[in-house]
């Protein structure tokens, strides 16, 4: 017997468990699967087919089914926090351009130091001295 569209989406008999929450800087694999009400931190990694039920902690990589956290983005804990209050995908676009080469780069220090220095002339002075932003 068949299941109609309508019983489909009636969350009577569907509960969900809220909104999936995506944080900003996240790369999802291929097939990934999120089921309802999980959260995904900032700067995540969700690897190809993985089935994520829970939250999932900000910049680190999770894999599997159920997908289970098998390292971090960064080496320390305050690196991922000096990430997170950096918050680079809300600067406006003029700062982006300055700190892009840096962003793009596997040296995370100088992103960071971009970041803290960006901002009027003084800014783009120290991302000249840093190298990280050629053509300023």
């Amino acid at each position: 017997k068949g299941v109609s569209m309508a019983a489909i989406m009636d969350t009577a008999t569907n509960p969900t468990e809220g909104p999936v929450r995506i944080g900003s800087d996240v790369w999802i694999g291929a097939d990934a699967t999120i089921l309802s009400g999980v959260t995904v931190g900032h700067g995540a990694i969700i690897g190809a087919n993985a089935v994520v039920a829970k939250d999932v902690p900000p910049y680190s990589i999770v894999v599997g089914n159920p997908c289970r956290v098998i390292r971090q983005r960064y080496e320390d804990d305050a690196t991922v926090a000096a990430m997170l209050e950096v918050g680079w995908w809300n600067w406006p676009e003029s700062r982006l351009k300055v700190c892009l080469p840096a962003l793009q780069s596997p040296d995370v220090e100088s992103f960071l130091g971009c970041a803290k220095y960006t901002g009027g002339s003084a800014g783009r002075e120290v991302a000249r001295n840093l190298k990280i932003a050629p053509g300023l």
